[in-house]
């Protein structure tokens, strides 16, 4: 976590609150047009996201 977080600092200025997404859970497909993509965090949705 300590190389993810240094790494994107060298990218993007981070703040208290930022959440740096890092991949897929296993046997996850492409993502195509129609779909919608949820993010949660601790059982709460934070983002959702229909791709067009």
């Amino acid at each position: 976590i300590d190389y993810l977080i240094s790494f994107v600092s060298r990218y993007f200025m981070l703040q208290q609150g930022d959440v740096i997404f890092t991949g897929t859970p296993k046997g996850v497909g492409p993502v195509k047009i129609g779909d919608t993509l949820t993010a949660y965090l601790e059982d709460r949705k934070m983002l959702q996201i229909a791709v067009k």
